[in-house]
């Protein structure tokens, strides 16, 4: 063999070497892949995800749940006393409201209670 038939040799399994490897490292792209994949078919991804998310969670079994207000001794309690628990989940959702809402409202209501005050001053120092 002749030398220039040796190079032409040589420059043709590069050439085939990095053909073949670039195939290859395509080929072992999995995150393009995964990402076309999801891409081109995003309603079956997001169905078998909400499939899945269903199964690893479980049906919903459904229970009823009986609450009944007694008192100490077991014996059940009077309207009256129904109505003053109403009252007090009201009074807690109502704290919870303002303890939510007073870091907003904080500098209104001082800036009125500087001035009412101010006012008040100006009047006993007259």
């Amino acid at each position: 063999m002749s030398k220039e038939l040796l190079l032409n040799e040589l420059r043709r399994s590069r050439e085939e070497l990095s053909r073949d490897t670039a195939v290859l490292r395509r080929e072992l792209d999995f995150e393009a892949k995964v990402k076309q994949s999801v891409r081109k078919h995003s309603f079956a991804w997001l169905g078998s995800a909400a499939a899945i998310g269903w199964m690893i969670a479980g049906p919903k079994k459904k229970t009823r749940v009986v609450t009944k207000l007694v008192g100490s001794k077991g014996e059940p309690v009077a309207a009256e006393a129904k109505k003053a628990a109403g009252r007090a989940g009201a009074l807690g959702i109502a704290i919870t409201v303002a303890k939510f809402a007073f870091p907003y409202l904080r500098p209104v209501i001082l800036q009125y209670a500087g001035r009412f005050a101010g006012e008040l001053a100006q009047r006993y120092v007259k």
